[in-house]
């Protein structure tokens, strides 16, 4: 053999040993590296949803806990609510207070009619108080100071004459509205 075939052999082994090798190693070598890009992927989805339920969770107890204080800053407020069945004891107050402040008043509950929007406003009202104009915006206010909740819906404030006939300052205030019960759930 002569030293010019020789080398082309050894060249073309060379070569063919060079594939081979090379062929092997991505044979071998070409899965796992694409399951690893895979897997990769993967890892990054899972953290992915593992940071979105930890700020869900986080969320969660954030909304937790202003849900917890907002129900305490409301029970601390219950007293501004009628308690169903404590009715004679918000007439028994309006006609006190009218007697303190020297006017006559009619006072009502009636039930709201059903279909309303607001569950927490089931009893309606209707107050007529009638004397002299101070006393009667004294009554006003009063009212309004009142512990529990009333809605005013509408007002009507118009002259009168008292009872003697004589008086200029008399007026007579007509209030309708609704009367706050306490929410459900607390």
């Amino acid at each position: 053999m002569k030293l010019s075939t020789a080398k082309l052999v050894v060249l073309i082994m060379s070569v063919l040993g060079v594939l081979f090798v090379g062929g092997l190693s991505a044979f071998l070598l070409l899965p796992s590296f694409t399951e690893s890009i895979r897997l990769s992927g993967e890892i990054l989805k899972a953290h992915a949803e593992l940071d979105a339920q930890y700020s869900d969770r986080k969320s969660l107890l954030s909304s937790l806990k202003k849900s917890e204080g907002a129900r305490d800053s409301i029970k601390a407020l219950t007293v501004e609510f009628q308690t169903p069945g404590r009715e004679l004891d918000l007439i028994t107050a309006v006609e006190a207070l009218a007697a303190k402040d020297g006017v006559v008043e009619h006072f009502s509950l009636s039930p709201r009619q059903a279909g309303g929007g607001m569950p927490e406003l089931q009893e309606a009202f209707d107050l007529t108080v009638e004397g002299e104009y101070r006393d009667v915006m004294q009554m006003l206010v009063d009212v309004e100071k009142m512990p529990v909740i009333l809605v005013t819906e509408n007002g009507l404030i118009h002259p009168g004459q008292g009872a003697s006939g004589e008086s200029k300052d008399f007026v007579s205030m007509t209030l309708r509205g609704s009367v706050v019960s306490l929410p459900q759930g607390l």
